[in-house]
């Protein structure tokens, strides 16, 4: 009714003065009634061409709409007229960072530093722009000076913090699993080295396992790449080798991500594994949901008749903590089909039925510790059931 009412008023002329139609627009741009707020803006330039606030708020309702050129032309317009207003230069540089122009972004808020050194959102949204090109220090630099003039200014805080992570580039881990058996087997020992690089298309994984099993040791070598493909969509690629038949001697893995609406996501992908002689084709995928700091997400694992068709699946509820890199899990899990990190020794079974924790805790800026524990009960070919307990700690290192 009010949005009729203003549009009524404006066509029988009943508009009021340009400051009462900026008013009025300001409360429906407000209220998320841009189109309306639109027209009382224009109505109130047509009476007022040098009304600054009615196009200063026209060109910020163009660029909340997406309308990149008409927010630049008014926006430029307010400009001109005063090289001094904050909010509209503050108004044009949004324009130009939503429209990935971030050298026209840098430029406008260098141009307004000269004219206040010490204003911290144009120091911060130098910073964004400078992000944006690639630099970096010069973005930290930037931040730092927005800090300096206002130590409590959140967006900067938390923008600099994101910048420090991006810096460090590397991530080393090292992780010591233990397998016990209460029967047929004795112990197994895994030792896992991992290093991985943040790229500018994604990130680069190599890892080294080292298993001690059947009184024998074996190496194993894996690279996973994580590329980008656009923006929602992202890929997982592994390769992997071993001269032992502890491990599968060679190893595939392709699957892609995709983002969906209302924080869903799913995936679809597949690994090959291959022994002497014997190769193992595992088709999987995984729907997960987040729902505030949860993570709820499912994967199925299908192994055609190669090895007898065979089908299971885990379920993981993720709990998310302050930092954002701590976490706590639970899994669950029960089928036959083998998961994509099995040996051959573990074709015999038939059933399993598993559950599990993990967690993660962040130490400081740069290190963080991982421990989980598992157990599964697995059905035998050869009758019988087998209880499996699962220990793992590690550590982790970024730089």
């Amino acid at each position: 009714m009010l949005a009729l009412l203003a549009l009524s008023q404006i066509a029988e002329g009943q508009t009021g003065s340009p400051d009462d139609l900026y008013q009025q627009a300001r409360q429906r741009a407000f209220a998320g009634e841009r189109r309306e707020a639109k027209e009382l803006c224009e109505k109130a330039l047509e009476m007022s061409p040098n009304h600054v606030d009615a196009r200063l708020l026209l060109g910020r309702l163009h660029a909340w709409d997406g309308e990149y050129d008409a927010a630049r032309r008014e926006l430029g317009q307010v400009l001109k007229a005063k090289p001094d207003y904050v909010d509209a230069r503050e108004a044009l540089i949004d324009v130009e960072l939503w429209s990935d122009n971030p050298r026209e972004a840098l430029r406008l808020a260098e141009e307004g530093l000269a004219l206040d050194a010490n204003n911290q959102t144009l120091n911060y949204k130098k910073a964004r722009a400078l992000r944006a090109l690639g630099d970096l220090k010069g973005a930290a630099g930037a931040v730092d000076n927005a800090l300096k003039t206002e130590p409590k200014f959140s967006e900067a805080r938390i923008f600099g913090q994101q910048l420090k992570e991006e810096k460090e580039k590397y991530r080393a881990k090292i992780e010591y699993s233990a397998d016990l058996f209460d029967q047929t087997f004795d112990p197994w020992h895994l030792v896992t080295f991992s290093l991985s690089r943040r790229m500018s298309w994604g990130s680069l994984v190599g890892r080294v396992n080292y298993a001690a099993r059947f009184g024998r040791e074996a190496t194993q070598f894996e690279v996973d790449a994580y590329p980008r493909i656009r923006k929602g969509t992202y890929a997982y690629l592994n390769a992997g080798y071993s001269s032992s038949t502890i491990f599968p001697q060679k190893r595939f893995g392709s699957e892609i991500y995709q983002s969906l609406p209302r924080s869903f996501e799913a995936s679809f992908g597949l690994r090959h594994l291959r022994f002497s002689g014997e190769g193992v084709t595992i088709y999987t995928g995984s729907v997960g949901k987040y729902y505030g700091n949860y993570w709820f997400s499912f994967r199925p694992y299908l192994t055609p008749s190669s090895i007898g068709r065979s089908f299971s699946g885990n379920f993981t509820i993720r709990r998310y903590l302050d930092d954002g890199e701590s976490y706590l899990s639970l899994v669950a899990g029960a089928g036959s089909a083998p998961d994509e990190r099995f040996s051959t020794f573990e074709l015999i079974r038939l059933n399993s039925q598993k559950i599990g924790f993990e967690g993660r805790k962040q130490i400081g800026r740069d290190w963080g510790i991982v421990a989980s524990f598992g157990f599964e009960n697995q059905e035998l070919k050869f009758g019988g059931t087998r209880k499996r307990y699962t220990f793992n700690f590690g550590i982790e290192k970024k730089f």
